[in-house]
Order: structure tokens, then C-alpha cells, then sequence
């Protein structure tokens, strides 16, 4: 199904100090692919097609998914479309097309990777709705301290938000969260009306020196896991000389381990949620993961 589009700035009021600890502008996806970056999980909760556009042609049009790499001045989009298709910054976005079938329509999750916060940490992203022709883009943005289930996310905001039509900064306060490790997702619950842009998504953090240069960008993933827990490691490990040790909640030793290639073997843990410590004999972090 495909929808006629009928033919700025606002900036709202921040409040980060710290250091961008992790970030992602989406320049290095695949130009209009619906899988997920790396480190990122999806959960397509409604499983409905989504509307296209009956004015230009894009690869992945229509798609089943959660969302899509964007990328207005691609050549496979026909013919050019203006302006208000464009990214924030840069090429590309994420974008977030409704669902063409009701009565529930978008149950969208886009987690994004797991991260440890230090203090005063917050999270800001632009976001804007292409139109609103057909009604404001809707969304929510959550929290998890667990793993990436849909049940397990707690709404930042304390109601839902409405994208509007110019570009525009949300930030949101994560210092509650401060020295646990997250993940944090965007929530995408449009109404049948057409697409949400966002760009430019930054977590900001105060961290040692330390932790800032060995442990920021480190996290795992899949989870939930099945057979196999992958590693991405920060700046400063030593892939080499990896070790992990897995609790229980209870803090019992699971599992303890050499990675192999930035990987562990979970086959043989039991379904719950673990603890992973992440040691190569200088620096050391800890993530959460479930094990399904």
C-alpha cells in the first residue's frame, strides 16, 4: 500500500556535560536495509507490511520490519525526493514506515546496543515526522536493566511523544540509571500515518579515564542468547588475552572461559538472565545478558 505526501528546526532544551560515550549516525548501514546494525536487536511485535510511497521508489518499499536505513539521495531512490526526505546529518537515518494493517499497527522495538552508564548520563537523538497529513509520528523511548525483551523496558517519558514535522533534538534524562549497565530502545507505536526520521543518536556519560577508553563501547550480543554470546570490545582490550566469567543472579560462577574470536559458547547455561565479566588481565568491564 503506498500514500500521497501532499505538497526547520527546533531545537528543546538540553542538559549533558559529559562525554559522548557511545553514539551512532547510521553512515555505516547498508543503504535501505531492515536488519538491524551490529550490536543492535529489533522485535517486530505487529509483523505487518508497511505502506510505501506512491510518489518515489525505494529498495525494501512496503517492507515487514521495525525500520529502515534511509538514504534520500541515493540514486536508487526515483525520482529524487525533496528536502523533508533528507537525513538530520549526513546521508542516511533511521526511519520508521507504518503499518498498513490495525487495529494494534506499529509495535516497533530498535534496542540499541548495551551499554554501562557513569553519572549524569543521558541519551539525545532528532527526530521528526515526514508529515502530518495523516497524524503525528508516535513514540516512546525505554530503559532495561535485564536483556531485550519488550516486557522488560520501563518508558523514559512520561507520555507518549509526538514527532513533529520540523527536526527536531529529544533528550532524556538517565541518571537514575547511573553505574548500571542498559539498554536503551526506541519504541515506534504510529497510528496509520506514514514515517518517522530520526538521526544522530548520542549517549552521554561521565566516566573515569579508565573506563572510558577500555570499557565504553564494549557490549554483547545476542540478547537473549542461544548457543553463542559475541563480544565487542572497547578501545583497549586485548582480544587475545579475553577471559570471561558468567554469574547468576545469585552470583554464582556459571561459566568461566577464554573468548574465541571475540566469542563465548553459552550452549551449556541454563534459561535466566547472567552476569558476564569481561577481563583481559588490564582492563575489565561487566555486561547482562539472557540466555534463552
Amino acid at each position: 500500500m503506498k500514500k500521497f505526501l501532499l505538497s526547520a528546526t527546533l531545537l528543546v532544551a538540553t542538559f549533558s556535560f559529559g562525554q559522548v560515550i557511545w553514539s551512532e549516525n547510521f553512515e555505516t548501514g547498508t543503504d535501505f536495509s531492515i536488519d538491524p546494525l551490529t550490536g543492535w536487536e529489533y522485535s517486530d511485535i505487529d509483523g505487518s507490511t508497511t505502506y510505501g510511497s506512491a510518489e518515489y521508489n525505494f529498495p525494501n518499499e512496503g517492507y515487514t520490519g521495525v525500520g529502515i536505513i534511509f538514504n534520500a539521495a541515493s540514486t536508487d531512490v526515483t525520482p529524487t525526493p525533496p528536502a523533508g526526505y533528507n537525513a538530520y546529518q549526513g546521508s542516511k537515518g533511521l526511519y520508521f514506515f507504518d503499518a498498513t494493517t490495525g487495529p494494534a499497527w506499529n509495535n516497533d522495538w530498535a534496542v540499541m546496543p548495551q551499554i554501562t552508564l557513569g553519572t549524569g548520563s543521558s541519551i539525545k537523538f532528532w527526530a521528526k515526522s515526514i508529515t502530518a497529513q495523516w497524524g503525528l509520528e508516535k513514540f516512546n523511548i525505554a530503559v532495561s536493566t535485564t536483556n531485550t525483551a519488550p516486557t522488560s523496558f520501563t518508558n523514559l517519558n512520561l507520555t507518549v511523544e509526538e514527532a513533529p514535522t520540523t527536526w527536531t533534538e529529544y533528550e532524556y534524562d538517565l541518571s537514575a540509571y547511573d553505574g548500571q549497565t542498559v539498554y536503551i530502545a526506541i519504541h515506534f507505536i504510529s497510528q496509520d500515518a506514514f514515517f518517522m526520521q530520526t538521526d544522530q543518536f548520542e549517549i552521554i556519560s561521565t566516566l573515569s579515564t579508565e573506563s572510558f577508553d577500555s570499557a565504553a563501547q564494549t557490549y554483547v550480543y545476542p540478547s537473549p542468547a542461544t548457543n553463542e554470546l559475541n563480544l565487542k570490545l572497547g578501545n583497549g582490550f586485548n582480544a587475545e588475552n579475553v577471559n570471561v566469567t558468567i554469574t547468576n543472579m545469585l552470583g554464582q560462577v556459571a561459566l568461566t572461559a577464554k573468548a574465541n574470536n571475540n566469542s563465548v559458547d553459552v550452549s551449556s547455561l541454563n534459561q535466566g538472565v547472567y552476569s558476564i565479566e569481561i577481563n583481559d588481565g588490564v582492563n575489565k568491564t561487566s555486561r547482562k545478558f539472557t540466555k534463552k
